[in-house]
């Protein structure tokens, strides 16, 4: 649900059409006979995540603090209007400024994702 935008669900009314969102306490993925429970308290997502890979767990914050990076990053994009050809100046202004108002850590996995 994460992009859903809330003035699509206003625009839509949604609500009169009967949506609710309910909060995800987890996610549940099977791992070749066994699973990863991803839930809403850290600790036990934690424990879940060195069950598989105690270098994965070391690394979870930081993965956290990155998505979150991206998120700010993607966040002003997302109610963009798409460029036409030739590309308008007033998406890649405010593209820009988003590049620039994100952290050097997100500006990195951008760049290696790009590169890929």
């Amino acid at each position: 649900m994460s992009l859903l935008r809330p003035e699509i669900i206003r625009d839509l009314e949604l609500a009169k059409h009967g949506l609710e969102i309910l909060p995800l306490d987890g996610t549940f993925t099977p791992l070749h006979g066994d699973w990863l429970w991803r839930t809403d308290d850290h600790a036990q997502t934690m424990r879940e995540i060195r069950r598989w890979s105690p270098t994965d767990a070391d690394a979870y914050e930081e993965y956290g603090q990155l998505m979150a990076d991206m998120a700010r990053f993607i966040r002003p994009i997302l109610g963009m209007v798409p460029p036409t050809s030739p590309v308008s100046t007033r998406a890649t202004g405010s593209a820009s400024w988003a590049w620039r108002a994100s952290s050097p850590a997100s500006r990195s996995v951008s760049r290696r994702l790009s590169s890929a």
